[in-house]
């Protein structure tokens, strides 16, 4: 009976230092400090995602690279250009308009003095100084004709004074009997040929406007002419 107490007692205290002291562990149970590849994942997998990632964003930034070299090349030519030289457009400069002035002779009929301009033959024919005068045809026979209506040169301003009548006066009989204004040979078949001429006699005339002198022609005789005497205008 001592022997069976023995060993009853003695297998449970051997049990009890296996389970409480022993250093073994359950099969099954991790050590600490590791990680269970089941459950969490691997730390080695985790870290290729961020590579991925750069490796992407690199491509990308290269093709767009590729894209503006691509634009700057096509753009180069125009870049590098010398720049275009701009020819300024001249400005025409206005052609000034000529004024013509009228010629004469004007058609037959009848007429204020200042509105005859030279060549013309008139019938009847009473003076230089007439109001009104009856404009015929030239090849008819008339009694007198103005061969020519001139400004003077010093009228050719507008706020030249009145020179005085005399002035005015004295070189006319020249004037109106230059070769410029009356046809020498036209006036050699008459030997009874009479001069006149008319003129501003006031200032009041002369600062109207009224700067002309005109030459007339006609016969002391009083006998009428044929043809024109006045010297062809010269056609502008």
């Amino acid at each position: 009976m001592t022997d069976e107490r023995a060993q009853e007692t003695s297998a449970p205290a051997g049990s009890g230092r296996a389970a409480g002291a022993g250093s073994a562990l359950p099969r099954n149970a991790a050590p600490r400090g590791h990680v269970d590849a089941g459950a969490g994942g691997s730390p080695g997998t985790l870290g290729k995602r961020p590579r991925i990632l750069l490796w992407i964003a690199g491509a990308i930034v290269a093709v767009l690279a590729l894209i503006g070299l691509f634009l700057l090349g096509t753009r180069l030519p125009d870049l590098l250009a010398p720049a275009p030289v701009v020819t300024p457009t001249p400005t025409p400069t206005p052609t000034p308009t000529e004024t013509v002035e009228p010629v004469g002779p004007v058609e037959p009929g009848e007429y204020r003095w200042d509105d005859l301009l030279g060549g013309e033959c008139l019938d009847p024919y009473v003076d230089a100084w007439q109001d009104e005068y009856t404009v015929v045809d030239c090849a008819e026979a008339h009694g007198g004709q103005l061969i020519a209506r001139v400004t003077y040169d010093l009228g050719a301003e507008d706020d030249a004074p009145y020179p005085g009548r005399e002035e005015l006066r004295a070189p006319l009989y020249l004037a109106c009997t230059d070769p410029a204004v009356l046809d020498r040979a036209a006036a050699d078949a008459y030997d009874d040929l009479a001069v006149q001429s008319a003129y501003p006699v006031t200032a009041e005339q002369w600062d109207q406007g009224y700067r002309e002198y005109s030459c007339f022609v006609s016969r002391s005789s009083g006998e009428p002419l044929t043809g024109s005497l006045a010297v062809p205008p010269v056609e502008q």
